[in-house]
């Protein structure tokens, strides 16, 4: 009997440390999303290299027109966003940076952020002056057009209208990466 209550009280201590080390773990996964996606080098399965950009029309938040023409004759990149997601708001800053590494103008830059608009301002902010910012309810049409199913998400094009590298973690912008 006394062998019994030693092996229920030690497996019961073993389940408790393994509840706590679980519980550590996943806090720290939320407080890092970002990084939690890995360092990967594999573009989307969406938006593959040699795609050309899928047709789309939209209007960005200053009222102009948005759609594959306009990013015709040089390099751009494509940025989709949710408000709801939380490894979006850091991968701003990582458009930003490729951005402004690349001396691109915000015609070159155009960043989709999906959700709830009242929640986009963060996004708004962080793009101003460095993208042309269109905001969707949701998934949206331009978001449909690209056939993601996740973001952060990222493509860069040639002045050809063609995707050249795609991503959704922080590889995706990295020069060093790029096709």
């Amino acid at each position: 009997m006394p062998y019994l209550v030693a092996a229920v009280v030690l497996l019961g201590v073993l389940s408790l440390l393994n509840l706590l080390l679980t519980t550590a773990v996943i806090r720290k996964l939320r407080k890092r999303p970002s990084d939690a996606l890995g360092d990967f080098n594999v573009d989307l399965e969406e938006l593959p290299p040699g795609m050309r950009v899928p047709e789309f029309h939209a209007e960005s938040v200053s009222g102009s027109l948005v759609n594959p023409a306009v990013l015709a004759g040089s390099e751009a990149i494509i940025a989709f966003f949710d408000t709801n997601c939380d490894a979006c708001k850091p991968a701003v800053g990582e458009v930003v940076k490729y951005a402004r590494a690349h001396n691109m103008r915000p015609e070159q830059v155009i960043g989709v952020i999906g959700g709830n608009a009242t929640d986009a301002l963060f996004y708004l902010e962080g793009l101003n002056g460095v993208a042309t910012v269109i905001t969707e309810e949701g998934m949206g049409p331009v978001t449909t057009a690209f056939s993601l199913h996740g973001v952060p998400a990222y493509c860069i094009v040639d002045g050809d209208g063609v995707i050249v590298r795609s991503g959704n973690t922080k590889t995706g912008l990295n020069p060093r990466t790029r096709v």
